[in-house]
């Protein structure tokens, strides 16, 4: 759930995945020995049922789980010691090339807005860059952990939401919110307002209504 929420699809590009089933696998190992010891000798002293109690080799299997558990800290600590963004960031050898391209991108979304074009394409995106499409699609899925379309879509809410607010303050219609915003409709910002900010349209109006 973690991972999910924040977006760290590494599985598909490094071996930290593997390392961190691996981890969990051992911790759950130790948790399951050490509880069913002591549930077992719990069992015997008070049901007299001595079935589960079997503390010796539970233990045994138990102890090597954590000693190996231990060790594999010690292959990736930048998955506990680091943050979100420095571990992304970490786990990318191109970490370098890539941040330039966000650079050269941010300067992009900024100055043309092109996310404020609703079918926009990523051979569309290239040719106005100036970088090939299969360069495109390793920096997004590699660099930002996402792809091509929920980046524009993002961008777009972002947009929106600073339109939401100017307008608010002009008090100036919101109807066509969606086609300034880049979306082709109002229930495509309606969904993607909800999937990328946790709330709608109306709630966000009313938290900025009670911050007024």
């Amino acid at each position: 759930m973690y991972l999910k929420k924040n977006k760290l699809y590494f599985f598909e590009v490094t071996k930290v995945g593997r390392w961190l089933v691996i981890f969990l696998l051992l911790q759950w190992l130790v948790f399951v020995g050490m509880s069913s010891v002591f549930f077992g000798v719990w069992l015997e002293n008070n049901w007299f049922f001595s079935y589960l109690n079997h503390p010796n080799e539970i233990k045994y299997i138990s102890l090597i789980a954590y000693v190996l558990m231990v060790f594999t800290l010690y292959f990736f600590p930048q998955v506990i010691y680091l943050n979100v963004d420095r571990f992304k960031r970490n786990l990318n050898p191109q970490d370098a090339y890539w941040w330039k391209m966000d650079q050269t991108l941010n300067a992009v979304y900024i100055f043309d807005r092109p996310y404020l074009k609703p079918f926009l394409t990523l051979d569309q995106f290239g040719e106005l860059v100036q970088i090939d499409k299969a360069v495109l699609t390793d920096f997004f899925e590699l660099y930002l952990f996402t792809n091509f379309t929920d980046e524009m879509n993002r961008l777009r809410i972002q947009f929106a939401k600073h339109l939401i607010k100017k307008r608010f303050e002009e008090n100036v219609c919101l109807d066509n919110l969606y086609l300034d915003s880049g979306f082709d409709c109002q229930a495509d910002l309606t969904y993607f307002f909800v999937e990328f900010e946790g709330v709608s349209v109306d709630e966000y109006l009313t938290s900025l209504n009670h911050n007024n």
